[in-house]
């Protein structure tokens, strides 16, 4: 009974500190969305667009698709359309972002199915092992 009482102890302060350090962490390091919903509030604050899809450039800005929303990128470098970059800037107040820096990564559609492929067969692996290690008998699972 007490190593029950700990363990639910121990999950409890767990989820605390989780919820904690998201709330933190979601100040602290706002999204884009965060900063369209406040841009009074985070007017100049520091954010990071993952790899999107550059959709068309202007003589010093170009705009990206992150998520299904259309970003404007101020930058004096231009990428290719069609090229994936990540971009690190600041957040303006009329929702473009001014880029601090930005890096052009092609590969990335390529790097994600291989993180996805690497996972499945990850999550086939312990699958096989379970059945192999357990069975399951009297309505329970027991060791083999």
């Amino acid at each position: 009974m007490y190593r029950i009482v700990l363990a639910l102890g121990a999950a409890g302060v767990f989820a605390f500190l989780c919820r904690d350090s998201a709330d933190r962490l979601a100040e602290a390091y706002p999204s884009v969305w965060m900063c369209m919903e406040h841009p009074e509030k985070y007017e100049g604050r520091h954010v990071w667009i993952s790899p999107s899809p550059v959709t068309s450039t202007a003589p010093s800005s170009f705009e990206v698709i992150h998520y299904g929303d259309r970003i404007r990128v101020h930058s004096r470098l231009l990428p290719n359309v069609g090229a994936w970059v990540m971009v690190h800037g600041t957040f303006q107040i009329d929702g473009s972002v001014e880029s601090i820096s930005w890096v052009e990564d092609n590969g990335y559609s390529l790097k994600r199915k291989g993180v996805l492929i690497v996972s499945l067969v990850a999550l086939i692996a312990v699958a096989l092992i379970f059945h192999k290690t357990f069975e399951w008998r009297d309505g329970a699972i027991h060791p083999r």
